[in-house]
Parts: structure tokens; C-alpha cells; sequence
């Protein structure tokens, strides 16, 4: 007899017979398990075999068993899962037990696992006190304390017969009459902690619980663990609401709330690490972080544009002639200030939060995907990059590239496996965001293309997405091109496309040699080097050597998509600095999420636990070696306090006349050079424009400034002069 839950009614047949047991069987994918079971079991007379199964239609496992003994007719029930191997005789063992003894109200076999090893099958019930040992990171801690040696019967080699507070659901034999007392299983428990639940209510009821020696069964659970490891983030979400609902239940809603939140942190231990490591070295000692003219330039567009005076199309100057970035840092500015408040302050603590997010995700995405312990390196590994801590610290468009590439990876990974009109339209969209941010990530365009190519019915199909994906993610610049002749990007397009052309070299200024490409790869080992960690070349060569690992013994086998992706990018990425010719730090952001993904697979692959240990005491050593370089030497990087002290005395001094800034030091050649001295004389008050009071700026200690009739002070490594010939200020 076959109970499926779409069809139950459809399903039964009519048993006119008095059962003595009724065995409910329940399946979930693995059905073809469970018609063996069932067989094996069917040939008693006076015996009952059913299966639930919950393939299609998954109510849950104490649901399933519902329906089950709802449908039979037997004076004992037996609840199995497909995958435990049980024969007749331990049954019969496990039924004459429970007639001998009416005041037992559930009874359990031993189980052996696949090596043929004793399983951990049966507990005691949990108190919160006891829970918050013995379920959390204190019991991995110190796996020997009494609470959790008491509560997971630790001193029980479970070679006896016993009584207990719980045991395993994969196989427990229970009387009809005690069952529909307690009123069955308690249909609140999608998956797990119902047979803790059930134990606990046939003791209130005054049954015992009984771990059986003498019926063995087995449970291998590779299919078990198979469907885990597939559905992990759904299984793990069952989990936690089923224990949450138990502790609900048994301990009050307030010890529930705490202890879950207690056990969650301490479970997602990694992750929460990693969040609070990433967190602190992008926030701490923000006196410490720079300001640079560029960014000074990006807050008064951002100021700007929070008072009305102008909406940004196009953000700074790219290093491609006559190309703009996109104008995604200045809103991102904007909206720092209109949350956080205008302040130097507000754009790094928001681009913190940011990064750490982008952290976050990443490691949750490589988890699913790759196992906890790789997940964590890769993620670490990017968490603790000298590179992207000060990106992060000086929020200028660089910084947020490796969280929106992780983006554009995931939409390009539902494009392909869940192939519906807003996948296609996330991961069009997706390319289109990341490209506001920087403009070298051109060459990840490929990806899409190649996607695209691959599921071109879909793209046909839902070809609006794509054009609206395309029209949303690239809208500034297309507003910006009707109105100024397609400068960008039809400009774009046409150089990108030139300098592939010319690295053939019918353009001897752009093609590629033997000189040029040698120069080009060791400055990009040198920027490389920087993502890992300072002067790191043999950190850089380890962490290539694990890549490149990873990969060679995965060569016949399917990539996951995010690390495909990684490769693929990392090649593009690649070419992309050849034909460029000239890297900077600009093209080199993405590289990081690419080493931490490659790196994390790199990990997954090694199967030696001594040497998984060496690599997690190396990524160990070397991020608190770039954490600590970091904040001995304060992010490489001068006090703000310093041009904050400067700016405040300038304000004062121009008594409300306009200021002017200028400089001679060499970097004052780029025309942003003092807009980080405008933007913090403007957030305290002074005016910036022509005519007025002129101050001359300098960050540089070599420089030669006017000693004749001037006024000079000096804060720190800033220097401000002013001019003075008969009250009058001269340039």
C-alpha cells in the first residue's frame, strides 16, 4: 500500500482485518529506497507497510506520519525514514519488548552507520541551561564538560538497554492508543526536533522511553546526506524553526527568543567572525583615513546634489581619455549624508557596512556551494586584504566593485538555473550597476555575452528584460549620451573595441610585445600582491599554488558556477589589462573576490586534514599580520584631524569672505588636488569661489612656500599660507 499526500484517499486500501503493527514508511526523493524497505517488511501476516511519500507535495515529516498512521489500522505503530535498513526479526524484537512492558511508551534500536560504528541516537531532554552548553560552540569547545557528557549520555557506550529521554525518529515503535493520547505528532515541526518533542509528551503522560540493544538497524543517510548537502540552506531553516518551536513550547517565549539567538551566533560562528573582522578593520582608527582630492571633489558633488544644485550623470574622469565613471559613488555620497549626516566620517562607515555585507554574502554563497571550512578561508582571505581595507576606509568607487562583481555572479548564476524573465532581467541589470562603479569591468561583459549565447531561446524569449535590464543599468550614461552626441558610450564601445584590434599591432603605440607584456604581468603581480597581503610574494605564490591545485584535480569534473565564473572572469579581467597595457590599481578590485572564490574551491579540494590544517594556520598568520601591519602603522595613511584643524582655522580667519584654495605641490597638477580642503571648509561653514581670501595648501613637507608678508600655520603635515601686502591678498 502506497499513501501518496496529494492523493491520500485515492491511494489506501481497505485492510478488514485487525493489524497487530503498522509500519509507516516516509520518503522524501528516494522512494525506490523505500519500496526495498517496504518489501523487506511486508511478509508478516498480521503486519501493515505504507509509504508517505513526500516527494512532490513535502508537508513534513511528522505530518507524513500523521497521515500514515491515520490510514492503518495496526495496534503498534512503527515510523521509519527510506533509508534505514531494518529487518523482520529486530522488529519482532523491538514488539515483543513493548508487549512485556505496558508502561513504555516508545522504544528505539541501536543504530550502526555504514562503517559499522554505534550511531548517536538517543539524548536526554534539553533545559536551557543544559541547551545553551551542549547545542553550542562550548560543547566543541570543551567536548568533555559534565553537561554535555550528561545530556548527550557520553559515559553510555550504548551496548545496554536503557531508558531514556529521546530517541532517534528514523525508526521508533510506539502504541496506537498511547500515540493518539498524546494526539500524534505535533504537525508544527515541519522537520526535526518532532521526536523530541513526541518523547517529551509521552513521558508527561508517564511512558517511557527505551534505547533497545538488541535490535540493531542500520542507517547509512548517504542519500540523507546527499539531500542535505543539496538543500542545505532549506534544511538548515527547518532546523532552526523546529528547535525554536521547542524551545517555545517547553521553555516560554522569552527564554526561546534568547537561547535561539544564543545558539545562532555561536553556530554561524564563522560567520559572525567574519562580519565583526571585517567591520572593525574598515572602521577602526577613522582618523586615520584618507582624503584625497578625488574623493573632496566626489563630496561636494554629492553636497550638491543633497541641496538641489545639480543631479549627476557622470562621475570623476576615468584612466580611459574622454570616458567618465559612472555617478554611483556621488549618489552613494549623497545618501552617506542624508543617513549619516555630512561628515568626512559618514561615506566610510556606510562603505564599511557595505563591504561587510559583501562579506557576508560571499561567505553564504560558498558555503551552499563549496562546505563551511573553504567558504570561510575564501571569505577571510578577502576580509583581511590590505587592498580592499583601504578601499573600503576611502570609499571612491574601487570599493564597492568586489561586492556588486559577487552580484553580478549570482544573477548570472539564476540566469542559467532558474530561467525566468526577472533572472534575465537581474543579471543584464546586474552588469549594468557594476559597470557605473568602474568602467574596466568591461571585460567581465563576457560572461553575460556567453551567457546569452547559451541561453539565447530564454533571451529571445524574454527579450524585454533584457532591454529594460540593459536600459535601467546603463541609464545615466544613456541620458547622458542623448543630449552630448553618444560620447560615452558609443565612444566606449568604439575604443574598447580599437585597442583589441590594435594589440595585433597595425598600431605599433598599442600592440603587445615581448617588453611590454613582461612589464605589464609583473605590475600586475605587484597590485596582486597587494590584495593578500604587504610585500606578500610568498603569501601571492601560496595561495596560487592552492588555485591552481584546486583546479588540476577538478579537471573532469563540473565547476560550481561561481568559481567558473571566477575563472572565467579572472581571464577576461586578464586580457583586458594586457590590451589596456597600463594596470593600475583601478582594473584590480575584482581580483580579490576572484582569489577569495578560486581560493575557498582551492580548499574544498584538499582532502588531507593535516594539510587543510596548514592552510588554515597560514590565511590565519597572514590576515593578523596584515591587521596588525595595518594599525601599527594607522592604514598607511595621515590624520584627518590635521586638514579638519586647518580648514576650521581657515573658516575663522575669512570672517565669512569667499575662500579660495590653491596649491604647488606636484600633485596639485590634477584640478581636484585641494577639493578635500573646499569640501571641509564647506561642511563648516565657508564659502568657496572666486576672488575673496586665496590660501595656499600643502600636504608636502618639500615644498618651497612664500616666507615674505605672510601669515603660516601649520597643522601637522598641513600647511596653510596666507598672503598679506597691505591687507591685501596676493597670488
Amino acid at each position: 500500500m502506497w499513501v501518496d499526500n496529494r492523493h491520500v484517499s485515492l491511494c489506501v486500501e481497505y485492510i478488514p482485518m485487525k493489524k497487530l503493527l503498522s509500519i509507516v514508511i516516509v520518503s522524501y526523493k528516494n522512494f525506490a529506497q523505500a519500496q526495498v524497505l517496504k518489501r523487506n517488511l511486508s511478509k508478516e501476516k498480521r503486519w501493515e507497510c505504507v509509504i508517505v511519500d513526500n516527494t512532490v507535495h513535502n508537508r513534513g515529516y511528522g505530518t507524513a506520519c500523521n497521515e500514515g498512521a491515520r490510514q492503518t489500522h495496526g495496534e503498534y505503530l512503527l515510523f521509519l525514514n527510506a533509508d534505514v535498513e531494518i529487518t523482520i526479526p529486530v522488529v519482532k524484537k523491538m514488539l515483543e519488548y513493548m508487549q512485556k512492558h505496558k508502561n513504555v511508551g516508545v522504544v528505539g534500536p541501536q543504530f550502526l552507520n555504514a562503517e559499522g560504528n554505534i550511531e548517536q541516537s538517543s539524548t536526554k531532554l534539553p533545559t536551557p541551561s543544559v541547551a545553551a552548553v551542549a547545542l553550542s560552540f562550548l560543547n566543541r569547545l570543551f567536548p568533555h564538560n559534565a553537561v554535555s557528557k550528561n545530556y548527550w549520555l557520553k559515559t553510555w557506550d550504548r551496548k545496554t538497554t536503557r531508558e531514556v529521554n529521546v530517541i532517534s525518529g528514523a525508526a521508533m515503535l510506539v502504541r496506537r492508543n498511547d500515540f493518539i493520547r498524546i494526539g500524534g505528532f505535533d504537525h508544527q515541526f515541519f522537520l526535526y526536533w518532532e521526536e523530541f518533542d513526541l518523547c517529551a509528551r509521552m513521558k508527561q503522560i508517564g511512558k517511557r522511553v527505551v534505547f533497545l540493544v538488541d535490535a540493531q538497524a542500520y542507517h547509512p543517510r548517504q542519500v540523507s546526506i546527499r539531500l542535505a548537502q543539496r538543500e542545505g540552506v532549506e534544511t538548515r531553516r527547518y532546523f532552526t524553526q523546529s528547535r525554536f518551536r521547542y524551545f517555545k513550547k517547553y521553555f516560554g517565549f522569552i527564554q526561546a527568543v534568547l537561547l535561539e539567538s544564543w545558539l545562532t551566533v555561536t553556530e554561524q560562528w564563522r560567520l559572525f567572525s567574519l562580519l565583526a573582522l571585517s567591520f572593525f578593520l574598515r572602521t577602526y582608527d577613522l582618523l586615520h583615513i584618507p582624503v584625497i582630492g578625488d574623493v573632496g571633489r566626489d563630496y561636494l558633488r554629492a553636497l550638491s546634489l543633497l541641496r538641489f544644485q545639480s543631479f549627476d550623470l557622470l562621475g570623476i574622469p576615468s584612466s580611459i581619455p574622454r570616458f567618465a565613471q559612472g555617478p554611483l559613488n556621488i549618489w552613494f555620497d549623497a545618501l552617506s549624508f542624508l543617513f549619516g549626516g555630512v561628515s568626512v566620517f559618514a561615506p566610510p562607515l556606510f562603505a564599511a557596512v557595505l563591504t561587510t555585507m559583501g562579506i557576508g554574502l560571499l561567505y553564504v554563497l560558498l558555503e551552499k556551494r563549496i562546505g563551511k571550512t573553504p567558504a570561510f578561508l575564501g571569505a577571510l582571505l578577502m576580509a583581511g586584504s590590505p587592498m580592499e581595507i583601504i578601499h573600503s576606509r576611502m570609499p571612491f568607487y574601487l570599493f564597492a566593485v568586489p561586492v556588486f562583481t559577487l552580484l553580478y555572479f549570482f544573477a548570472l548564476e539564476r540566469m542559467e538555473t532558474v530561467k525566468t524573465r526577472w533572472s534575465v532581467f537581474f543579471a543584464v541589470l546586474s552588469f549594468g550597476v557594476l559597470f557605473q562603479w568602474e568602467l574596466a569591468v568591461i571585460p567581465l561583459s563576457g560572461l553575460l555575452v556567453w551567457q546569452g549565447v547559451k541561453q539565447r531561446n530564454i533571451c529571445l524569449k524574454y527579450w524585454k528584460s533584457v532591454f529594460f535590464g540593459a536600459v535601467l543599468g546603463f541609464l545615466p550614461q544613456i541620458l547622458y549620451d542623448l543630449t552630448h552626441r553618444c560620447t560615452q558610450l558609443c565612444g566606449l564601445v568604439a575604443w574598447a573595441g580599437y585597442r583589441t584590434v590594435a594589440i595585433t599591432g597595425f598600431d605599433a603605440r598599442h600592440g603587445v610585445t615581448v617588453n611590454t607584456f613582461t612589464t605589464t604581468l609583473i605590475a600586475s603581480a605587484e597590485q596582486l600582491k597587494k590584495l593578500i597581503g604587504w610585500n606578500e610574494y610568498i603569501s601571492l605564490i601560496g595561495v596560487g599554488i592552492i588555485i591552481l591545485f584546486g583546479l588540476y584535480v577538478s579537471r573532469k569534473r563540473r565547476l560550481p558556477h561561481l568559481v567558473l565564473y571566477s575563472l572565467l572572469g579572472f581571464i577576461l579581467m586578464g586580457i583586458g589589462v594586457v590590451i589596456h597595457g597600463s594596470p593600475s590599481e583601478a582594473y584590480f578590485p575584482q581580483f580579490s573576490l576572484f582569489l577569495a572564490i578560486l581560493f575557498g574551491y582551492g580548499v574544498s579540494r584538499i582532502t588531507s586534514k593535516y594539510v587543510r590544517w596548514l592552510v588554515i594556520l597560514g590565511i590565519v598568520v597572514l590576515i593578523a599580520k596584515n591587521g596588525t601591519l595595518l594599525i601599527q602603522n594607522h592604514f598607511y595613511t595621515s590624520s584627518i584631524v590635521n586638514s579638519i584643524e586647518a580648514a576650521q582655522w581657515v573658516v575663522r580667519d575669512a570672517s565669512g569672505q569667499p575662500i579660495r584654495f590653491v596649491s604647488y605641490d606636484t600633485g596639485a597638477v590634477f584640478p581636484t588636488y585641494v577639493d578635500s580642503m573646499r569640501f571641509l571648509s564647506t561642511i563648516r561653514g565657508g564659502r568657496i569661489g572666486d576672488g575673496g581670501v586665496l590660501y595656499i595648501v600643502s600636504f608636502e613637507k618639500d615644498v618651497v612656500l612664500p616666507s615674505v608678508d605672510v601669515e603660516k600655520r601649520v597643522f601637522g603635515d598641513v600647511t596653510i599660507v596666507k598672503n598679506l601686502v597691505g591687507g591685501t591678498v596676493i597670488e
